[in-house]
């Protein structure tokens, strides 16, 4: 990952996420390997997320954002539909977000791409009640 793109992923996780810690390249590029993003025809960050590993058989994306001049064309979902694929050649079973409750698009996204709502509870660090959204990738036979 080039250093401006890592600039430019802050930015926008900065700009249009209620978040806890303030994220510059720096961090960005700490886990470079973790994040999968889009660009503009131009060479811009259109939209970004990130995917870890949380545990031996779960996955989570965390910031699903996409900048204003991008919006409602599909990108989010399409990240969502790699980061799924990645997590499964992983070897997760489980693949999780948590989503600020309310965040009307962002729900309605990973609705749209199977996941499920879970529990809501408070996060300390931001004040934000947030739901756990879920999606198994394997069926238990």
């Amino acid at each position: 990952m080039e250093q401006g793109h890592a600039s430019q992923i802050a930015d926008l996780l900065n700009k249009q996420n209620q978040l806890a810690i303030e994220y510059d390249a720096e961090r960005v590029l700490g886990k470079a390997g973790e994040y999968l993003f889009d660009l503009s025809e131009d060479g811009r960050i259109a939209c970004c997320c990130q995917l870890k590993r949380v545990q031996w058989y779960q996955a989570e994306i965390s910031h699903v954002t996409t900048h204003a001049a991008f919006v409602r064309q599909g990108l989010g979902r399409r990240l969502i539909a790699l980061a799924e694929q990645r997590a499964r050649e992983d070897g997760a079973r489980l693949i999780q977000c948590t989503i600020r409750a309310g965040n009307g698009p962002s729900e309605d996204m990973f609705k749209k791409a199977g996941f499920q709502p879970g529990p809501t509870f408070g996060n300390p660090q931001t004040g934000n009640a947030v739901t756990v959204w879920s999606k198994a990738l394997i069926v238990p036979e």
